[in-house]
């Protein structure tokens, strides 16, 4: 067996390794470290490999990681939580949960049916996507929102690009606040009635 494929397949199994640590929660790291763990280990494999296509292959594998560390980092996105669609629908004020995460798709979380009995807290974060939030009517609403990189848009007031920032409050005529603390990494964030 050739020095190089060790090195490419030592490297497939410590990335393997280290998702499923993350998945079974054993170890908790940020997306950006984990990238950085298998970015220096593929740096040592390069040089530890003699020269041939093993090395070649390990040297397509370091830039595409190095690219993936770099917009990782520029953007800030956080991709634990699950991938796909989620829907959260709660129907009491007991169901709401302190924190919803998303790592990639889409996250909505309506919330119209929830009677607010005292002002309420939510926090929402999804990695890449997009994030909907419905609140119920006659609440007035506390919107702080951030994307790294996308379009943010609430009760018709919009900011976009790069550090897109909407922090608002709206009221409408409500005797208790639901206040809205959204992130999202790349994509966008809506809040409608």
């Amino acid at each position: 067996m050739r020095a190089g494929s060790v090195a490419v397949g030592a490297l497939l199994l410590a990335a393997g390794v280290f998702w499923l640590f993350e998945a079974t929660d054993v170890v908790d790291l940020d997306t950006k470290v984990w990238l950085a763990i298998l970015l220096v280990g593929t740096g040592i494999a390069v040089i530890a490999a003699p020269r041939g296509a093993g090395r070649r292959i390990l040297i397509v594998i370091g830039i595409l990681l190095a690219l993936a560390t770099a917009a990782a980092s520029a953007v800030d996105v956080d991709v634990r939580g699950g991938i796909g669609e989620d829907s959260e629908h709660p129907t009491d004020a007991s169901q709401l949960e302190p924190r919803y995460d998303q790592g990639i798709g889409r996250l909505e979380l309506d919330l119209r049916d929830v009677d607010l009995d005292e002002d309420e807290t939510v926090d929402a974060e999804l990695g890449i996507g997009d994030l909907l939030v419905r609140v119920p009517d006659g609440v007035d609403v506390d919107v702080d929102a951030h994307a790294g990189v996308g379009h943010i848009e609430a009760f018709g007031e919009e900011d976009d690009g790069a550090d897109a920032d909407l922090d608002r409050t709206f009221e409408h005529g409500g005797t208790h606040t639901l206040e809205l603390r959204l992130d999202v990494g790349l994509g966008s964030i809506r809040v409608e009635s």
